[in-house]
């Protein structure tokens, strides 16, 4: 894997800003990796991809998503899509084959039921690098590294009232991995 054609192509690919937003994410979920024993390198490498599709026309993404059977309302919404084509670029433009660097670039900005670990990982690191400033962000970045899971289901229904509120686009999994959570706290205590 070549970290320096990576990294060139990315800033190519992306604004400054989501670029510096992918670095960040990528330095955290090494962090988070070293955190809950995970690979810090697959963590990285996800991290610094889970956003590569971000820069594309909403017409590149449904191309690269292929018809995969999404729904019309899926595929208006951008920032929704560009998780699933990101992982098809990932996979295409810079060659990662792990199936769960993909699925976590895939998963990163919705989530699903029964997420891997590093799904997790990337998911939450995506919410809590240095360059994200909110109410509460502090706390939220301490949770992360004393339970995971807590924090992600946090950010789950964080999202879920925001979508709401605004009246956007609210994608099933999203509904689906809160339920899950929400179970998984309820009924088994696992969290």
């Amino acid at each position: 894997m070549n970290m320096d054609y990576i990294n060139k192509k990315l800033q190519e690919m992306l604004s400054e800003h989501r670029y510096q937003h992918s670095l960040g994410t990528a330095i955290e979920a090494k962090k988070l990796a070293e955190r809950y024993h995970s690979d810090q390198d697959k963590a990285y490498l996800a991290g610094l991809l889970h956003d590569c599709a971000k820069s594309l026309s909403k017409e590149q993404m449904k191309e690269l998503l292929n018809d995969e059977g999404y729904s019309e309302e899926f595929l208006s919404c951008k920032t929704v899509m560009h998780a699933p084509a990101g992982e098809k670029l990932a996979e295409r433009e810079f060659e990662i084959t792990d199936a769960d660097i993909l699925h976590s670039i895939r998963y990163h900005c919705y989530g699903k039921e029964d997420m891997s670990l590093l799904e997790k990982i990337i998911y939450v690191a995506d919410k809590i690098e240095p360059s994200r400033q909110y109410n509460g962000i502090d706390e939220l970045r301490k949770l992360a590294y004393e339970n995971l899971d807590k924090a992600l289901l946090v950010f789950i229904s964080h999202s879920i009232k925001t979508l709401t509120e605004q009246n956007r686009y609210l994608y099933e999994n999203t509904i689906r991995a809160k339920k899950y959570y929400d179970d998984m706290v309820e009924n088994k205590g696992k969290l």
